[in-house]
């Protein structure tokens, strides 16, 4: 893993998980986008584990504050800490936000459960990296009938990445346009005909600042456009 030396300091240290292309003592130039890096002060204090992406004003995004693993098991028990923070403050709605992104420690990646559909959007280089290894927990832990990688967001083309949407994951039996879903989402109880062969179109950010998220979840008023989707 390569090492990169901080000349700025403050505010990693002060608990921020960014650091910018300023606050390296070398240019970034040299790393390859997406790649695991150690990170220390000028003294050679270590400071954490993150990503690098030399294409970015944000050039690293911290994961760790340990010296530890970055693999499957790491990835395994975030997720794990997420789900149980959010089963500690109460939420007992079917649709909820499994990963926040920074406010879970895993920068780059959005995950929200909508009753049996899971959709996923891996929004930087260093995150998309472990797609495969991410959306393979969540197949175990969370045993989605459905899952979607919407990965539209035009953060991506920041990171150098290309905009896709792609299902992953459709059992056979949802095929049939008679399969429905249904799930309460505060007072709304969403219903839901799943199918595996649709295609993911849509502007999402301009239907959430049309209706506010709580009453209209966002890829669900996509799916309502589509059809496949009610409310009650």
């Amino acid at each position: 893993m390569d090492k990169i030396l901080l000349r700025r300091t403050s505010r990693v240290l002060a608990g921020h998980n960014w650091i910018f292309s300023n606050e390296l003592a070398a240019s970034p130039k040299n790393h390859e986008p997406g790649a695991l890096v150690e990170v220390f002060d000028m003294k050679k204090e270590f400071i954490g584990i993150g990503y690098i992406n030399p294409n970015s004003l944000i050039a690293v995004r911290l994961l760790t504050r340990k010296r530890e693993d970055i693999d499957a098991k790491f990835f395994k028990k975030r997720i794990y800490d997420a789900l149980y923070y959010r089963k500690r403050i109460g939420i007992k709605d079917d649709a909820f936000r499994v990963i926040f992104s920074e406010g879970d420690f895993l920068p780059g990646l959005i995950a929200d459960k909508y009753g049996e559909c899971l959709v996923l959007q891996f929004l930087t280089f260093g995150m998309d990296k472990f797609r495969d290894t991410i959306v393979g927990l969540f197949d175990d832990i969370l045993v989605p009938s459905v899952i979607i990688l919407r990965n539209d967001s035009q953060s991506r083309l920041l990171e150098g990445l290309p905009l896709s949407t792609e299902v992953v994951k459709a059992l056979s039996i949802l095929c049939r346009s008679s399969v429905k879903a249904r799930f309460p989402l505060g007072s709304i109880r969403w219903q839901v005909r799943k199918q595996a062969s649709f295609s993911i179109k849509g502007e999402q950010a301009g239907a959430q600042r049309t209706y506010p998220q709580r009453d209209r979840p966002g890829p669900f008023l996509l799916f309502r456009r589509m059809g496949i989707a009610t409310c009650r």
